[in-house]
């Protein structure tokens, strides 16, 4: 049986027709992937913004911006002056002040009397700027410590900030970043509804 020169030439166009539609489809298929991978790569970098690992663990971090002066002197107003220290946390030459406060009734001699709870603040003194690393609150059956340190590995002036208490126990950590001039928290313990039966010191 012969197949006509028409036929034939019928069958190859179909042939080729096939074929190109075949690549164009595993083109299309190969820019679908790509975009797709492309967006899961733009999520993921979406999904860490706004979080830092500690081990194996996600914190969600928080910006703290300063306030003004007479702020900062508002939200202090009837606390004594507990502990302060002097470091240069944007490293401009110019020492800034860490000043922990607390209601605490304060003697003669300069010695301060602690009743069973006090509020307490922690803030950051930058010439006319406060940044409020701990806001004013009442501690009950116990108090706040805090620890200044420079990272290396980081390049950044860091602060943790702790409270051990009757029913609770937290630290959290105060990263300053200079590009934005900002204080970054991270909560890197935090346990209540508990009893504290032994602290040391």
């Amino acid at each position: 049986m012969r197949v006509s020169k028409k036929m034939s030439l019928l069958v190859g166009i179909g042939l080729v027709g096939i074929a190109l539609g075949g690549c164009k489809n595993s083109r299309s298929n190969q820019t679908i992937n790509q975009s797709l991978e492309s967006e899961t790569h733009k999520q993921n970098i979406e999904n860490q913004l706004g979080q830092v690992s500690f081990g194996n663990r996600k914190k969600e971090i928080e910006s703290i911006e300063a306030i003004n002066l007479s702020e900062g002197k508002q939200i202090l107003e009837g606390l004594n002056l507990w502990d302060s220290c002097e470091v240069d946390i944007d490293q401009d030459g110019i020492e800034e002040f860490i000043e922990l406060y607390c209601a605490a009734e304060k003697s003669k001699e300069g010695t301060y009397f602690l009743d069973d709870g006090q509020e307490w603040a922690l803030v950051v003194r930058d010439d006319e700027k406060v940044y409020p690393l701990f806001e004013r609150s009442y501690i009950q059956l116990g108090r706040i410590d805090y620890v200044a340190y420079e990272d290396y590995e980081k390049e950044q002036f860091c602060l943790q900030i702790s409270c051990k208490a009757g029913a609770e126990i937290w630290t959290n950590e105060y990263s300053f970043n200079r590009e934005v001039e900002v204080f970054e928290k991270v909560v890197i313990d935090n346990k209540n509804n508990i009893n504290l039966i032994k602290q040391w010191p």
